[in-house]
Parts: C-alpha cells; structure tokens; sequence
C-alpha cells in the first residue's frame, strides 16, 4: 500500500475536474458558499492557501492581498494550476504542510479548505501553520463533522477490530459500495470529533470557534440538496438556528475559525 503522501503525488481528478467546472456538487457548493463567505470579510495583507486544490479561493485572493501563495504537494498539479491561472497575482509552490517553507510569522490569514482530514501528521502541519501565522493572525479551516462516525471508529481500535473491514461488511449488507470504506481511510487518516480539532487548536496556541456547515445529521442525506428548495432550507438553517448548540454539531462538515493567541503578554 502506498504511503499517506504518495497518495497525493499525482493530480486528484477531482481537483483537475473542478479546476475546469467549479464545484458542481451541492455539498461542494455548500462549503465554497461557507468558506467564500467568510474570506469576504477579510482583507489580509498577506495570504497563504495550504492544500489549494483547485485554486479558486487562492485566484479570489489574489485580488485582496499584497501576497496571495499557494501550497501543493503534487508538482504535477502545480503546474497544471499555475498555467491555468496564468497572468494572477499570485505564488504556487510545492510543499509539504507539515515543513513549510516560510519564515515565521509570514501570514496574516491562513486557508486549510479540506487539509487536515488527509494528513498523516496533523499536528506538526498545525504547530507550522501556527509558526508562519503573524501575530493575531488568523486561520480558516474546513473538515468533515464526525460526531457520529469518528466514536466508532477509534471504539473499534481500542477492541482490535479493523474499522475499515467492519465497514466493508456492513457497506455489503447495506448495499454500499465497500470500496468506498477503503477510500475513505486510506485518503482521510484523521477522524477526529468537533471537541479533538478544537483541542489540537487550542493546544497549538489558537482560540477556536467552531461552525457547522449544511446542517444535517447524516451525510447520505445530501442526495437530497439536489433539490433547490431543501438547499435553499438548508442555506437558512445554517445561517441561523444552525449556529447553535447543539444544531451546530449536525452538519456534514464543520468551519473552524482560529485566531492565533497573543503569547507575547
């Protein structure tokens, strides 16, 4: 089996397909809406993308920021971004999340739209996204809510039993394709629940507020969004009761919103 970061090495064709067509689908629409939302209030002089993907949040960026930069792992789909967004005001550099090649304190805002679920080593990525975050920077960072999920799995650890064959039996009886259970843990190594990340955060040196996007309990149950007027319900569920404990730890993916601690007092 190749490693963790061998996985990323080559372009993903999701991100190629959505460099060409947007995000297409209405969970994806959902978190671009959450995310783009919130960069919109900022206006930071400087600004770093780690995991850019498609690049569309760094290109939006680039027209607020003196510095807009870019982090991939994939030199292969650097250059494919690079040529594509040629003639924008911004950097696209190979690099590892978890050695970045900045000095410190280099950003005042920091995006992780959909990282830190696929590193192997999540907490040496935080303790460098805190070092080349300035002083009372700020860092956006999307993940999957596994409020359900994440118990079982780590339950099932601690029993000796293998999450991702018990998952494959149970994605047979349900009529699930098994291969996506496989997937899942080889490309999203970090199930952690809403209360770990805010830990880690905090523990790195960040105050953290948490949000939930598309407020639903399960995640099958965006095949429904589909439709305009539940994504429409959804939209507004979001924006006001789904703010709130505990509406807020039922969406399918959660906005953690950090600001890095004054440690200089």
């Amino acid at each position: 089996m190749k490693t963790k970061k061998a996985l990323y090495m080559n372009p993903w064709s999701w991100s190629v397909e959505t460099l060409l067509y947007g995000y297409r689908k209405p969970h994806e629409k959902r978190i671009y809406e959450i995310v783009m939302e919130n960069l919109d209030h900022e206006n930071p002089v400087s600004f770093l993308d780690v995991g850019f993907g498609a690049g569309i949040f760094l290109n939006f960026m680039s027209n607020y920021s003196s510095l807009a930069v870019g982090v991939e792992l994939s030199s292969k789909f650097v250059k494919i971004v690079r040529e594509h967004f040629k003639g924008i005001n911004a950097e696209y550099i190979v690099a590892d999340a978890e050695r970045l090649p900045f000095r410190q304190e280099s950003f005042d805002l920091i995006l992780c739209n959909q990282v830190f679920e696929h590193l192997p080593n999540v907490e040496e990525a935080i303790h460098e996204i805190k070092r080349v975050t300035k002083h009372r920077g700020k860092v956006i960072a999307s993940v999957p809510n596994l409020s359900e999920f994440a118990p079982v799995w780590v339950t099932l650890r601690q029993l000796g039993l293998d999450p991702v064959k018990m998952g494959k039996r149970v994605a047979k009886i349900l009529r699930i394709n098994p291969q996506e259970i496989e997937h899942n843990a080889q490309y999203h190594p970090q199930k952690k629940t809403p209360h770990e990340w805010q830990e880690i955060l905090e523990c790195s040196g960040f105050t953290v507020k948490k949000e939930s996007i598309m407020t639903a309990p399960l995640g099958n149950i965006l095949r429904i969004y589909k439709e305009k007027e539940i994504y429409r319900i959804v939209q507004l569920v979001d924006k006001t009761v789904g703010r709130h404990f505990p509406l807020n730890m039922l969406g399918s993916y959660l906005l953690l919103k950090c600001q890095k601690r004054d440690q200089r007092a």
